[in-house]
């Protein structure tokens, strides 16, 4: 959490970046990154005020997955590089 919501980091071994791109499915948010692999599946319950439920997991051997669910409505995010 921060002070201007909620905040994921990603990190690669080499420092290069990640691209990500966005869709929506009612109160969440799908983040998706390929070209990325993830060390460990992580999920938080209720992260920061508005935010439900945040799941980065490994949706194939290349993608990573990041689920951001709304508790009322769908959340908005900025994706940077």
């Amino acid at each position: 959490p921060t002070q201007q919501g909620l905040e994921v980091i990603l990190q690669t071994e080499t420092g290069e970046a990640l691209q990500a791109t966005q869709q929506a499915d009612g109160n969440t948010l799908i983040l998706t990154v390929p070209n990325a692999v993830l060390g460990e599946a992580r999920s938080f319950e209720q992260p920061a005020e508005g935010i439900d439920r945040v799941a980065v997991t490994q949706a194939d051997a290349t993608t990573i997955r990041i689920s951001i669910t709304g508790v009322n409505d769908l959340p908005t995010a900025e994706v940077v590089p």
